[in-house]
């Protein structure tokens, strides 16, 4: 029942920011600074890729520096990788693809986790396993109308838009069912992280306020 309320926990935070900040860079340093710096700016979801050198120290840091923040990783393709996650603080883990193994040690550590479809067919494992929050990638690939088409067959699944999605699209993906976005590189290059970020907010709650109780473009409250 504890890792059952962890999850939630980490599911209704994400669901309020409406935004994962994904760190990703050269260096450990480099993915430090730039973490730091998105934390002090306010946002308060921040995934590290463990494409990152060093990520899980990365990830002890930022979560040992700011412990309210929510921290979690992604690109997490392996077991080994999840556990290393896991034991640098982070709450969920993200991926490109589902890994049955990653989920079995997400699942023994109370951690949510979030793996990457793109095709019905994808999907349809995702949901055998258990799971009702999938990150859609590459969504770019997609657009917002790609996800709109993936919701019709498939109602109670709540979608996290990543890879190639820009702050400026952001009403569009949320009118179309999405529950937070991924921002990445796009959040990177942004003048005013902070004023993006409100953006984003603003986008999700116009959404949820033009399609009103039970709509469309309202996401579902399921988590793993």
């Amino acid at each position: 029942m504890e890792q059952e309320a962890e999850r939630e926990a980490v599911l209704r935070r994400i669901r309020e920011e409406r935004l994962v900040a994904i760190v990703r860079a050269a260096s450990a340093g480099a993915a430090l600074e730039r973490a730091l710096a998105w934390a002090e700016a306010g946002l308060g979801v921040i995934e590290v890729s463990f494409n990152t050198p060093e990520a899980d120290a990365v990830l002890a840091e930022l979560a040992r520096r700011h412990p309210r923040l929510l921290v979690g990783a992604g690109t997490v393709l392996e077991a080994a990788q999840a556990e290393k996650a896991v034991a640098a603080g982070a709450r969920f883990l993200l991926s490109p693809v589902f890994t049955p193994a990653v989920l079995e040690t997400a699942r023994a550590a109370g951690v949510l986790y979030v793996p990457g479809v793109m095709t019905p067919g994808e999907l349809a494992a995702v949901l055998a396993a258990g799971l009702r929050l999938v990150k859609l990638f590459p969504a770019g690939a997609l657009g917002p109308a790609g996800l709109k088409a993936l919701r019709e067959p498939f109602p109670g699944v709540d979608f996290l838009p990543t890879g190639g999605v820009v702050p400026e699209a952001a009403p569009a993906w949320f009118e179309a069912g999405a529950l937070a976005l991924g921002l990445g590189g796009a959040l990177a290059q942004a003048g005013d992280v902070r004023a993006a970020a409100e953006a984003v907010r603003a986008a999700a709650e116009a959404a949820r306020a033009q399609a009103g109780p039970g709509g469309a473009a309202s996401p579902g409250e399921r988590g793993e």
